[in-house]
């Protein structure tokens, strides 16, 4: 479902806003533009399981619980991954583990752009390091 939407850019650039961001953000009950990397993650999960998913949700920890976590050397397609800020304390971007190679891991993300930003404007794979993240499983 994630992979339809690479390449989907905010409108205008910058935004946190455009048709398919309102979209990620109302399966999240968000009606206003905002940061929305987790809410695209929210909104493929819904329509992976067609059926509303509870967790999650459009802020970055809460798709952390304790229950969910997987070591990185367990991570597989699917897989979500958190991105930890120590400026923030906290996980303060999410990414979707789309393959699993060695030591790393390509991943499709919302809200970045080509720097692997949380603050960017489009959807896009990007290939990161997998003990770099903090991993849960949701499938």
């Amino acid at each position: 479902m994630l992979r339809s939407q690479v390449g989907v850019t905010e409108r205008p650039p910058g935004s946190n806003d455009g048709p398919e961001v309102r979209a990620y953000l109302a399966a999240c009950g968000i009606t206003k533009p905002a940061p929305w990397c987790a809410a695209l993650l929210h909104w493929g999960l819904s329509k992976i399981a067609s059926k509303p998913v509870t967790g999650g949700g459009a802020w970055s920890p809460a798709w952390f619980p304790r229950a969910r976590r997987v070591a990185a050397g367990d991570v597989r397609e699917g897989d979500i991954g958190g991105v930890y800020f120590a400026s923030l304390r906290r996980v303060g971007h999410v990414v979707a583990c789309e393959s699993v190679s060695r030591r790393e891991v390509t991943t499709i993300e919302g809200n970045t752009n080509a720097a692997g930003s949380r603050e960017g404007d489009r959807v896009a794979r990007k290939v990161r390091d997998r003990e770099q993240l903090v991993w849960a499983r949701w499938l």
